[in-house]
């Protein structure tokens, strides 16, 4: 019975450890770069920045948030200065925005659903429609800084953006193949 106490309590470590942990803090006027270590030590993960990124946050809530939203007004805030957040082996990595889609982004294959904050590369096949076609019509779709490359030969798009978007543009077209 000890044994079998001491594996329940073991195995609720873990997923404990494992869970979004909520998160109760008020931003009012602090710096990008003291945010990022915020988000640094809030998310244990480690930030590379190699520019200086001038401008304040002022985050208004009046209830908790989970730690992995916090990475996504830090996105949100960067994108609204002209910089990401790239994953790079095990450190996160600030980069230009326009430059993003040339640092290995993560590519999603397959049929795999697009999630989480950071801009990924997802190859999408055109199954019946001109694949150029297809493109001038989710241009609008994608952010600023996105970028759709078509491959004729296949008639595949190769788009580089936020996963929220991919799966837009996934749906627009698999409504336009119907």
């Amino acid at each position: 019975m000890k044994s079998i106490n001491t594996i329940i309590l073991f195995i609720l470590l873990i997923s404990g450890l494992q869970a979004r942990q909520q998160v109760d803090v008020k931003i009012d006027n602090i710096s990008i770069k003291n945010y990022i270590k915020l988000i640094s030590k809030i998310n244990h993960i480690n930030i590379l920045v190699k520019q200086r990124i001038k401008g304040n946050i002022n985050f208004v809530t009046n209830a908790p948030i989970y730690d992995d939203e916090m990475l996504d007004i830090l996105i949100s805030v960067l994108s609204s200065k002209g910089f990401t957040l790239i994953k790079s082996g095990s450190r996160y990595e600030v980069v230009r925005s326009s430059d993003a889609a040339k640092n290995n982004l993560k590519v999603i294959t397959g049929t795999d659903k697009p999630k989480g904050y950071l801009m990924i590369t997802q190859a999408i096949k055109i199954k019946q429609d001109n694949v150029d076609v297809v493109a001038s019509k989710i241009r609008h779709l994608t952010s600023k800084n996105a970028k759709v490359v078509t491959m004729k030969e296949s008639n595949t798009l190769l788009i580089s953006d936020f996963p929220n978007n991919i799966r837009t543009i996934r749906l627009v077209i698999g409504e336009l193949e119907e």
